[in-house]
């Protein structure tokens, strides 16, 4: 978990900083955003069904990190749109992917997920602040402001997943088929091994459309998404127009990730105290108060300040989105649910954000102001829609006398 969020946090805060190096303008690192989100709602099935015919799933993490760091070493190498396009659309196609395999991967290892991911992940918010010291001190005793440091050392970290793979536990096989296939084909055909037959993937899919409100919340998805993508890829541009040196945008961020890793333990008190209903409507509304101070402020201290409300949002939105979003599936079609979430969330909601962040930023009429103000009002419209996503959920939560007892 630690080495999975330390190649995006060793680079991705300075991703659009790079670009703009680069002299691209923002509709063209709207663009570049928009294909890379196009390729990660589509990929995951696709290695779903490589992982189910030829690669355990611990296996297929290998080969996806690997790959990951060969994209990001071009993507160093590159200047120009087309080549940067195709870069990082490379490393899309990897690193999304990854990320949804390993997440299914630790549900069904967890004997109690909505218990113990919180303490996990957490280490992944770990992960993401190590690469901010070592980027610091390189821009703060170089001359320039050069971030292609932060390139080769994503691409370190990701490659030396070589050595982790080795010491993952094996992809569990309980459904008595080949070592390997059952978590795999979990995943592409979103079923969950040791529950009976195997369930299609169409046949998940009709049945996750059934379940109460399960719509919503991938709309939901779509639209918090679009906020979070504004926050992280056109933050750290603004913030340098207000002033806030370059070395500092890494630290920033981290103000906010360091308040996850102080929180995550206590999202089992959260999900008791305010419930699934409330935790969300929570972060949904810290996001809102983020994205509003972005568009009406320019003081580098309240906008440093404000990444506390990001790391808020991303224990009390992101992470019980996909515990609740997990057990209205169920473990047969769990995989299924984590993949049309990865779809509509990071897939299509960040698409549109890209799409018309770009468009808006690139007019010296509207500028970024306006592109905080479209994130604003799409984490306002999540608030109001949250009770109808969660309605069908609440119901067999409060048919449930431990759920009842536990104030789940």
């Amino acid at each position: 978990m630690v080495v999975q969020f330390a190649i995006g946090g060793a680079f991705l805060p300075f991703l659009s900083l790079h670009f703009r190096d680069q002299r691209l303008d923002f509709k063209q690192i709207g663009w570049i955003y928009f294909t890379a989100s196009l390729i990660s709602a589509t990929m995951p099935l696709l290695w779903g069904i490589v992982a189910d015919r030829f690669l355990r799933v611990d296996r297929l993490l290998l080969v996806l990190h690997l790959l990951g760091a060969a994209a990001i070493f071009l993507l160093s190498l590159e200047d120009t749109f087309s080549g940067l396009l195709l870069a990082y659309g490379f490393w899309s196609a990897t690193s999304w992917p990854s990320g949804a395999l390993f997440n299914a991967f630790c549900y069904h290892s967890l004997a109690s997920p909505e218990k113990q991911y919180g303490k996990l992940r957490m280490w992944g918010s770990v992960g993401w602040m190590l690469p901010s010291l070592p980027v610091w001190l390189w821009l703060s005793l170089q001359g320039n402001k050069d971030v292609h440091f932060v390139l080769w050392l994503a691409a370190a970290v990701e490659a030396g997943f070589l050595f982790l793979a080795f010491i993952l536990p094996a992809a569990p096989s309980e459904s008595g088929l080949p070592a390997g296939a059952g978590e795999s084909r979990g995943q592409a055909e979103g079923w969950s091994e040791g529950e009976g037959e195997a369930l299609p993937f169409k046949a998940a899919f009709f049945r996750l459309l059934s379940q109460p409100g399960f719509l919503v919340l991938l709309f939901i998805a779509f639209l918090m998404y679009w906020s979070h993508t504004v926050n992280f890829y056109y933050s750290p541009v603004y913030l340098e127009q207000c002033g806030l040196p370059r070395q500092w945008i890494g630290p920033q961020q981290s103000l906010g990730v360091a308040l996850e890793v102080m929180t995550f333990s206590s999202l089992p008190w959260a999900l008791r105290r305010f419930g699934y209903l409330g935790s969300l409507s929570l972060g949904c509304g810290a996001m809102l108060l983020r994205q509003l101070i972005f568009v009406f402020s320019q003081d580098t201290r309240l906008l440093v300040a404000s990444s506390l409300l990001s790391g808020v949002s991303v224990v009390l939105y992101l992470t019980p989105l996909s515990l609740a979003i997990d057990e209205i599936a169920g473990r047969k079609v769990r995989a299924s649910a984590q993949t049309l979430l990865l779809i509509a969330g990071p897939g299509f909601g960040s698409m549109a954000s890209h799409l018309v962040s770009g468009m808006l930023a690139d007019q010296p009429r509207f500028g970024l102001a306006a592109v905080f103000l479209s994130a604003a009002l799409t984490a306002l419209l999540s608030i109001g829609l949250m009770p109808f996503g969660l309605v069908g959920f609440l119901e067999r939560r409060r048919s449930r006398p431990e759920a009842v007892k536990s104030g789940l």
